[in-house]
This record gives C-alpha cells, sequence and structure tokens, in this order.
C-alpha cells in the first residue's frame, strides 16, 4: 500500500483521534516518507521505460538551468565525468531499493554539474524493474524531461567547496518538508565509500527539521561529494520523531568510471 493511501485508511478507521498504534504507524509511514525525500525520491522510476531525449540537457527548462546556476550547483567547478555505480538504499519499513546509475558526463559546451543519467531500478537478482532517464544534476537534483520545477534547492552553495562554507538544502514533494543547513568538512579518500572511486571526497554534515501533515521531525544527514566523479551522495540519514529514530543509508556496492 502506498503510504498517503495508508495514511487516508488509518484515519478514517480511527475517526477524528488515532489510537496510539494506528498513530505510530502513521508517523514511521510520514518519516519514511520523509527520508525517501532525503534519499533522493524525486528521481523514482515511472512505470514503463522512457525514450531518450536527443539532447536531454537542452530539454531542461531554462528557467531551471537559471535557478540551478543560481544555486551554485552547475557552471563552476569541475565537470561530471561519466561513469556507472550501483547502490543499495536501505529504508525503515521497506526493503532496500537498489539502484544502477549511468552519467554520460557533462557535454562539451554545456554547465559543468549536468549529466545525462540513466537509473535503472534493480530487482534483488540484479534484472532491472524499471529504468528512467534524465539529467543529474551533480548527484543531488535529478531533472526529467518536461520538469517545470525542482523538488529540491539548494542556497548559498559555493564551488569548489572550501571548509567550514554553510548551505542549505530543501525538499518539498507537496505532501512532506524538509529544510537542512550543511556545513562542508575535512577531506579523505574516496575509496572509504568504494575501492574503485579515485580522488578525495568531501564531507558535509547537515541538521534540520521537516514535517508531514502535523507531525513535526527533526533531520541529520552525511553526505560526501566526490571530486573526480563530480557528484554528491547522501550516505546516512536520519530522522527523529516523537516515537524514536529511523535510519536510513545509501551503500555503493560496484563502480567503474570511463578512462577517458
Amino acid at each position: 500500500m502506498h503510504w498517503k493511501t495508508a495514511w487516508r485508511s488509518s484515519k478514517r478507521s480511527g475517526g477524528p483521534l488515532l489510537t496510539e498504534r494506528r498513530s505510530r504507524r502513521a508517523a514511521r509511514l510520514a518519516a519514511s516518507s520523509l527520508i525517501a525525500l532525503l534519499a533522493g525520491a524525486a528521481a523514482a522510476a515511472p512505470a514503463a521505460p522512457a525514450a531518450p531525449a536527443a539532447d536531454p540537457v537542452a530539454s531542461i527548462a531554462p528557467s531551471l538551468i537559471g535557478e540551478l546556476r543560481e544555486a551554485g550547483l552547475i557552471g563552476v567547478a569541475e565537470p561530471v565525468r561519466a561513469f556507472t555505480w550501483s547502490t543499495v538504499m536501505t529504508r525503515p519499513l521497506r526493503a532496500p531499493r537498489r539502484h544502477r546509475e549511468t552519467f554520460a558526463g557533462t557535454p562539451p559546451g554545456d554547465p559543468a554539474g549536468l549529466s545525462p543519467m540513466v537509473r535503472e531500478e534493480l530487482a534483488e537478482d540484479g534484472s532491472t524493474k524499471r529504468i528512467v532517464r534524465g539529467v543529474s544534476v551533480r548527484g543531488l537534483i535529478f531533472v526529467k524531461p518536461r520538469d517545470t520545477a525542482l523538488d529540491v534547492r539548494v542556497r548559498d552553495l559555493h564551488m569548489p567547496l572550501t571548509r567550514g562554507e554553510r548551505f542549505r538544502i530543501e525538499y518539498d514533494d507537496g505532501d512532506g518538508q524538509l529544510v537542512e543547513d550543511c556545513r562542508v568538512g575535512g577531506e579523505v579518500a574516496a575509496s572509504t565509500l568504494h575501492s574503485a572511486i579515485p580522488g578525495s571526497a568531501t564531507r558535509i554534515d547537515c541538521t534540520g527539521a521537516g514535517r508531514y501533515k502535523r507531525i513535526g521531525v527533526n533531520v541529520s544527514a552525511t553526505v560526501m561529494y566526490l571530486h573526480e566523479p563530480g557528484v554528491f551522495v547522501g550516505v546516512e540519514q536520519a530522522i527523529d520523531s516523537p516515537l524514536g529514530r529511523l535510519r536510513s543509508g545509501v551503500r555503493i556496492v560496484s563502480f567503474s568510471m570511463d578512462s577517458h
């Protein structure tokens, strides 16, 4: 059952006041949906494969390009390089989600930070269940053809990253919202995330607050910026609700980079 449907069902069956058990279930579903936002739910795959666009970057609305430039995500620092990785995302109350993402790299002449990308949702046996195509913005935002608004907004980001600087990430899918304040930390070897990832990675710690309908929560996350691929990845997330802590995480299980 979709979490929105579950929320409505528990309200109908419990009348105006939910029982403690149903309230707990609703709260966990709400917090789970916010974790999904934090981990990139805006890039969820459609039911059927999308046809590849002739020029995915050219399909992005000019207004969104302007918003991404203003955010400091594109047009500065290193371009995204061509690479493929497979990830496993653990989620509370749900089975792990497996993806394989293929980044084409920033096309010549396009703003650094943009990369056409194909995301495959994988079954447990590794077979492809669904495919979605679009443009990744440094791994942090996924823009699909015909999108007119961004589900994730970044403010006050300055690249290249400098230790101690702060920026803000805002997530909003219409039902749940998160606002996080992030602080840039130190560098470690990117191979700490997967042995095949070259170069260094910068740690970013984020804390903030979110809400789904009437439930307020506190959030924290650890994000890493991988300098050689040129993308962000959120490796750990936690949501503290009145009913306890829910954790989510992303693990990179394979990585290969185009040598050209």
